[in-house]
C-alpha cells in the first residue's frame, strides 16, 4: 500500500496511538457537523477501547498520523467502522488503499462482505463507497442520526 510513497508507512495502533487517533478522527469529521447538526459518533467514541477491542490499522508519515481505519469482525462481515484520512495527505491514494485492506482482513477473518455506514449527508463519502462497489441495503434513523448501510460483496472469503 505505501509503495507508492516511501514517507508514508502503514501499522497496526497501540494504545499509545488512541489520543493520536482521536485528534485525527475529530479533525477529519469536523466539517461534517454543520451538516449532521451535532457531532459524529466517531467524533465521540473511545479510542483506547477502540485500540485494545478492534482492529485499527494506521499511517504514519514523519510529521505523524496520516489516516487511520477501525474494522471490527461481526458474525456475518467485517464491519468498517471509521475510515479517516488527514486533510493534508487527502487525494494520494490513501484512503483507497485502506478499502483494499479492509476487504483482504475480511477475508482473512473468513467474511466476503465488508459493511458500513455512514450518514445520509456525507454524499462525498457514499460517492466513493459506491465507486469502489459498495452498495446500499438501507436507510434508518441510528442514534439521532439517518444513516445509509452500506456493503460489498468480496466473492469467496478465505478459510478462517
Amino acid at each position: 500500500m505505501m509503495n507508492h510513497d516511501p514517507d508514508l508507512l502503514l501499522r497496526r495502533a497501540i494504545p499509545a496511538d488512541a489520543n493520536p487517533i482521536r485528534r485525527l478522527v475529530r479533525e477529519t469529521f469536523q466539517m461534517y457537523v454543520p451538516r449532521m447538526g451535532r457531532e459524529s459518533s466517531p467524533m465521540q467514541d473511545d479510542y483506547t477501547a477502540i485500540v485494545n477491542r478492534d482492529i485499527v490499522w494506521k499511517v504514519v508519515s514523519y510529521e505523524g498520523l496520516a489516516a487511520v481505519m477501525i474494522l471490527r469482525p461481526d458474525k456475518t462481515s467485517m464491519m468498517l467502522e471509521t475510515i479517516a484520512v488527514s486533510h493534508q495527505y487527502q487525494g494520494r491514494g490513501i484512503g483507497g488503499a485502506l478499502l483494499d485492506l479492509a476487504e483482504v482482513e475480511a477475508r482473512k477473518y473468513g467474511h466476503a462482505t465488508v459493511s458500513l455506514y455512514t450518514h445520509e449527508t456525507m454524499a462525498e463519502n457514499i460517492a466513493i463507497y459506491t465507486g469502489r462497489g459498495y452498495v446500499e441495503t438501507r436507510r434508518e434513523p441510528y442514534l439521532g442520526m439517518d444513516v445509509v448501510h452500506m456493503s460489498k460483496q468480496l466473492g469467496h472469503a478465505l478459510a478462517a
